[in-house]
């Protein structure tokens, strides 16, 4: 598995894309920070940041997850993640190296343990490079300050690479099964925007008008379903404790919220995802041939 893990991430890092993306998520994050530290009087009620007005000299004290999940960072982790695993795994599936080693014992297992690890590493070096731009740019602005709690973005930085992964090895779910790369990046789109979510939750809902139809109570309720429904800040509807229980509400809520950490439950709650997504993983590569 080490040899395999090596030999991938020897083709991503002399991968355009990678380094493409790298660079596009750090430019997002300064251009969003530089414009908030340039307008910050006219801009905190849009980014939903306490008012500095009464004071002439203050300063907004924040950790850096703070930041980054105010201004977008935690949305575009898996976003980004997602297009860069479906970029990669489609071409390493196309070549015909997979199938050339699938006659191992152990390929299938190690080259699921590898795609989770590598997805696992890019969201990290996305979590470093957006911890890098947040400690540049507000170096810059007198009024952005940043707090040393790190123990609070350590797990913030945990949160957001186990749904980043999450959301990664459901594409990778996706490339295997399909072979079609403009397929998984559409699905990873969808996924990262926590579109597939909102999807399953309407196929559910609709599920229990059925049993009504039918004279049977529905054993569970959806409040109204819309596009933003796991976003905390939206101003359409109530943010839904039970919307935790998605990599989208966790997204959407606590990673993307001020003074707010993940807890033990909800990193439980990415962890049991994570388990799901390699074990539909596992059972497509038993399933299909390579």
């Amino acid at each position: 598995m080490l040899n395999l893990f090596r030999a991938q991430w020897y083709r991503l890092v002399r991968n355009r894309a990678f380094w493409g993306l790298l660079v596009v998520y750090g430019l997002i994050c300064t251009f969003a920070l530089v414009s908030l530290g340039s307008n910050y009087h006219g801009q905190e009620g849009f980014w939903d940041l306490p008012s500095l007005l009464p004071l002439a000299d203050a300063a907004l004290f924040l950790d850096p997850q703070d930041y980054l999940g105010r201004v977008g960072g935690a949305l575009w982790v898996p976003l980004l993640t997602c297009l860069l695993v479906a970029t990669f795994f489609a071409d390493d599936l196309s070549d015909g190296g997979c199938r050339n080693l699938a006659v191992s014992t152990h390929f299938r297992p190690d080259y699921l343990v590898s795609a989770a690890v590598l997805t696992a590493g890019v969201a990290v070096l996305f979590v470093v490079v957006g911890f890098a731009v947040v400690l540049a740019v507000t170096s810059f602005f007198p009024h952005l300050s940043v707090t040393w709690e790190m123990g609070r973005f350590g797990r913030w930085a945990l949160a957001v690479v186990l749904a980043s992964v999450v959301y990664g090895m459901l594409t990778l779910a996706v490339v295997l099964i399909s072979r079609r790369l403009a397929l998984a990046v559409l699905f990873g789109f969808l996924l990262a925007l926590g579109q597939v979510e909102v999807g399953i939750l309407a196929l559910v809902d609709l599920a229990g008008e059925c049993l009504v139809s039918l004279g049977i109570a529905s054993p569970w309720s959806i409040a109204p379903l819309s596009p933003d429904m796991f976003m905390r800040n939206s101003a359409e509807r109530h943010f839904q404790d039970w919307a935790l229980a998605f990599p989208a509400g966790q997204l959407g809520g606590p990673l993307s919220s001020l003074y707010e950490v993940p807890t033990a439950v909800d990193m439980l709650v990415l962890v049991a995802w994570l388990a799901a997504a390699i074990g539909l993983c596992w059972i497509i590569m038993r399933r299909k041939r390579l």
